[in-house]
């Protein structure tokens, strides 16, 4: 066999030596037939690999020409990323490819010992058995266009990875202008957290570069970010967005915008007492079958078991008919025109007297008709503060268009409601390990995260309403002695009974006898 081999490619007669070309030739087409012959003795003949490995090895090592330069800057004209590793790196990489490969003497024992049972044996995936992005399902994304080429080679991960992080550490460790892979991984070690000790020790091993390298590429980055931003304009601006709307007022309001009636009520608020404002024996009633009509509504919405009550539809309109009337005028339908946005920040008392000198010229009106009727400006707290600060820093000006005499400040209803949230934060929110029954305490129960002390409307809302909900279904189980929540979904009240506790339950904690009888007795819990 040696002979007639040696026969074939060495011969000089011309019709062998041509059939030998031949079939040592390339050929896009074709496949290349000394791969197929290489890859049957690899695969055939597995203990003859070493030596087929250290011939080409060393075969390459002495004939190989490393002389190639780059010439080109062009990323077309060069080839694929492998080839370019492949070409470079020349035997470099098959000496590391077979260095890593090569069989120790425990894979050896391994393999003998597997020879000789011939037992095959379902064996658990360990470390090794990943490939080099994690779990196995994953390997495909890693395999390449030519395949997984370093599986074949008996690698566990990518060579290619490691060669390159090799090459990169010793160019960067010769000349350290050949920083580009070393800058990248700095970069993203940094980013993700990585300590300052372990960045020094990956630096002085030629791994990455130095932290004060990475913190200069950051700066220059955020700057470059900066200068290549485009805008619509060259320069920065920022607007103060302020919405304004205009609403006609209906006749049967029409006094409302004497000015001159207005002017005859002011400064009698000083003589004004805590009678003008206690409510009356009639407002009493009101209020007191509302909370009745609001307990009621809340256990028939929220009590479990709640759908199994036979009378639960008359329950509810009797609840809802306790309650009184929140609407005794009949709706109008209103005149309002959007004012659009304004340019001006109205969240000072500069700001507000430049938003009302906004709106008299977007109205097209000149000051004297303007500032003869009395405008009622309805906004937020703010607004209203800083109109009557406004005011009373120009008191002493020469017209009533300076002096703001026009205006009439209201708050927004929805306004209304906002303050009496923050009022309830404030005063009723306790402390949650000295009551239970807190505010605090069910925020925290609730795992609400929010800010206590800037709380936003329909979070501490939510909070209120949630603990009013608790305390009166804890309520109705001491009241009827049940002692489990489970219990408490066999409940099936009768109307008059539904509405006898409301009623006791709006007298006890809404009646201020009762809040003075618990301050008495030192009982703050009860009485807040």
């Amino acid at each position: 066999m040696q002979e007639f081999l040696v026969f074939l490619f060495e011969s000089t007669i011309p019709k062998v030596k041509h059939r030998a070309g031949l079939f040592m030739g390339s050929h896009p087409s074709h496949e290349f037939a000394p791969q197929r012959i290489f890859k049957a003795w690899h695969d055939r003949f597995p203990k003859s690999v070493p030596h087929l490995h250290s011939t080409i090895i060393s075969l390459a090592w002495t004939r190989s020409p490393y002389s190639r330069a780059i010439k080109s800057s062009t990323t077309a004209e060069h080839p694929r990323p492998r080839e370019i590793a492949r070409n470079l790196s020349g035997e470099r990489s098959i000496h590391l490819g077979v260095f890593t490969t090569s069989p120790n003497e425990y894979r050896k024992k391994q393999a003998r010992k597997t020879l000789k049972t011939k037992v095959k044996t379902p064996t658990e995936p360990d470390e090794w058995d990943e490939t080099a992005g994690g779990p196995e399902e994953d390997a495909d994304s890693f395999v390449g266009e030519s395949g997984g080429f370093w599986k074949d080679m008996g690698f566990a991960r990518n060579a290619t990875f490691a060669l390159v992080f090799v090459f990169g550490i010793m160019a960067f460790t010769r000349d350290t202008g050949a920083n580009v892979f070393p800058m990248i991984l700095g970069l993203f070690l940094e980013i993700g957290g990585t300590s300052s000790r372990i960045l020094a020790t990956l630096s002085s091993a030629g791994a990455c570069v130095s932290i004060t390298a990475i913190e200069r590429l950051k700066k220059i980055l955020s700057e470059d970010a900066v200068a290549h931003a485009k805008r619509l304009f060259i320069k920065n601006s920022m607007i103060h967005a302020t919405n304004a709307a205009v609403i006609a007022l209906s006749d049967a309001v029409y006094t409302a915008e004497n000015l001159e009636a207005k002017q005859k009520l002011r400064g009698k608020r000083a003589a004004a007492t805590g009678a003008d404002i206690i409510p009356t024996d009639e407002d009493k009633e009101k209020m007191y079958s509302s909370f009745v009509g609001i307990v009621m509504t809340l256990i028939i919405a929220y009590c479990p078991g709640n759908e199994e009550w036979k009378e639960r539809d008359e329950m509810l309109k009797a609840a809802e008919d306790t309650m009184a009337s929140d609407r005794p005028l009949q709706p109008k339908k209103s005149d309002a025109r959007p004012a659009g946005v304004f340019d001006v920040n109205e969240g000072s008392k500069k700001g507000i007297i430049e938003m009302l000198e906004s709106l008299q010229e977007f109205t097209g009106v000149d000051k004297e008709q303007w500032s003869s009727k009395a405008r009622i400006i309805v906004g937020d707290w703010l607004t209203s503060n800083n109109i009557r600060g406004a005011r009373r820093d120009r008191m002493d000006d020469v017209t009533p268009m300076e002096r703001l005499e026009y205006v009439e400040e209201l708050s927004a209803l929805w306004h209304f409601a906002l303050n009496a949230t923050h009022m309830i934060m404030r005063l009723h929110f306790g402390d949650s390990v000295l009551d239970p029954g807190s505010l605090a305490k069910h925020k925290g129960l609730l795992n609400r995260i929010w800010d206590a002390e800037k709380s936003n409307y329909a979070d501490a809302k939510a909070l209120i309403r949630h603990s009013l909900i608790a305390r009166i279904l804890y309520q109705v189980m001491l009241k009827k002695d049940i002692r489990r929540w489970a219990y408490l979904a066999k409940w099936r009240p009768t109307l008059a009974e539904l509405e006898g506790f409301s009623r006791e339950f709006v007298s006890d904690f809404t009646e201020a006898r009762n809040i003075q009888t618990a301050k008495n007795i030192n009982d703050d819990y009860y009485a807040l």
